[in-house]
């Protein structure tokens, strides 16, 4: 996308945003990003970030501790990032979450786009040079070619012009459908419609593409109705369905992922 943009516009700013996040205050995102990419538009060799200010310690999050500060702002101050640190266990999460310094890191990138390229030159260049190649011939099997490995420790470990702005956003990752079901419980979404009747129902999340679904004594389920599959999982085990993923792809069912 990258290589797409700066094509046409080498001094583009680009913001590479995940899709699958929950944002409550999408008015102060908007700002975030439009102080972030006023600071890049001065700071045209730093790439910068989003911290998320954690509302509880969370082990299955990557957080960003930060260093010195870059720009002073009353409300949108940016920092330097002194490092990443990998899911944490309950005790250092705990520590993390009683200190400012530490951010839950969403995997916002905000950056020049020349000047990412540059940095694919430096540190990853037979990368680049293959992103270049996929770009030139559309061939899938030089996009398979690419290396898989992560930005991240591909390149932004790397640098020591990383930036990071603090920002409160009513956030959550939707990484698994527990916190999507806390999400629609606390916007008051769950209530039964036509599609799902419920006889001695508790804390389940039932989703139906049309047809109607029928539950009677569960409890702690998780039911979604698509028009190809059926998933039922108990809460307790909702963390597996990436190895329910995983064996869909060994039996080359693709399709219903």
């Amino acid at each position: 996308a990258t290589l797409a943009v700066a094509t046409q516009d080498t001094e583009a700013l680009i913001a590479v945003l995940p899709s699958d996040h929950f944002i409550g205050k999408p008015a102060e995102f908007a700002a975030v990003v439009d102080e972030t990419f006023n600071f890049l538009g001065k700071e045209k060799d730093y790439v910068a970030t989003i911290g998320i200010k954690p509302t509880e310690p969370n082990t299955g999050l990557g957080y960003i501790k930060l260093g010195e500060q870059l720009v002073k702002s009353e409300n949108h101050p940016i920092f330097l990032v002194e490092k990443f640190v990998e899911k944490p266990d309950q005790a250092t999460a705990n520590r993390f979450f009683k200190s400012w310094e530490y951010l839950w890191n969403g995997g916002y990138y905000l950056f020049c786009g020349q000047t990412l390229l540059d940095y694919y030159q430096k540190f990853i260049p037979e990368s680049l040079k293959k992103l270049q190649q996929y770009r030139t011939t559309s061939d899938p099997k030089d996009y398979e070619a690419i290396d898989a490995e992560p930005i991240d420790k591909a390149i932004s470990e790397k640098l020591n012009k990383l930036a990071v702005m603090p920002a409160d956003l009513d956030w959550s990752d939707l990484g698994n459908w527990i916190t999507l079901h806390a999400i629609l419980e606390k916007a008051g979404k769950l209530k039964a419609g036509e599609n799902h009747l419920g006889v001695d129902t508790e804390n389940s999340l039932v989703i139906s593409s049309g047809k109607l679904i029928a539950t009677v004594g569960i409890k702690d389920m998780i039911i979604v109705d698509t028009h190809d599959a059926i998933l039922v999982c108990n809460q307790k085990s909702v963390h597996k369905v990436k190895d329910l993923v995983e064996k869909l792809k060994e039996q080359n069912k693709h399709n219903y992922i």
